[in-house]
């Protein structure tokens, strides 16, 4: 239980394998196991009701790869531009009315209708997505019969007093984590989302 509420807390794996007296090793693989665990619940866990939907881009993180296994990213212009979409992972989150939560990266890039499939069967029929409106949103409830309200990216809510707080509450408390651990691997971040939420 200890190893449990120290993951949750957010201490690094040296201060958990110090606290209960095991290898960094053994609490590395501890926790990946407690991801597994924790991500069959989620598998479980249907949508419903109001849904605000979002995507969240993160840049990929090569933590711990080895240099010769390393892609190779297309430079960017200048050392001042953003790092670009394409060099970005999209983690697709949603949260429900029962607070309800979904993150799970979907790919590199913008939210395109493929990486909507990670919804199929996650949400329950007749319910209300609240996204930014942008073009794969509003064809995925479209195809799947969903009802839309569209808060613009320039507004805080829209006509219908729907906004998009819940989900962009989300994306900071990520922000956060992330910052918190120095960043995360491309290749576990998975694990450490479902174990967020």
């Amino acid at each position: 239980m200890s190893f449990i509420h120290y993951t949750i807390k957010g201490m690094t794996l040296a201060n958990i394998a110090d606290e209960i007296h095991v290898s960094q090793t053994t609490a590395f693989n501890m926790r990946h196991k407690l991801f597994k665990a924790i991500a069959h619940i989620r598998d479980s866990t249907l949508l419903s009701g109001q849904i605000q939907l979002d995507g969240k881009f993160v840049p990929m993180n090569f933590k711990g790869t080895k240099s010769e296994n390393m892609p190779r990213l297309s430079k960017m212009r200048s050392s001042r531009s953003k790092t670009p979409l394409a060099h970005k992972v999209c983690i697709m989150t949603a949260i429900d009315s029962d607070d309800h939560i979904f993150m799970e990266i979907t790919g590199v890039g913008e939210e395109t209708n493929e990486m909507m499939h990670v919804f199929d069967g996650r949400i329950a029929p007749g319910s209300l997505l609240v996204t930014d409106g942008k073009f794969a949103f509003e064809t995925y409830a479209k195809n799947n019969n969903l009802n839309i309200e569209i808060v613009k990216s320039s507004k805080f809510t829209n006509e219908h007093d729907f906004n998009l707080a819940e989900v962009n509450g989300l994306h900071s408390q990520l922000d956060i984590f992330l910052k918190r651990c120095r960043g995360v691997s491309t290749r576990h971040l998975q694990g450490y989302l479902t174990c967020l939420y």
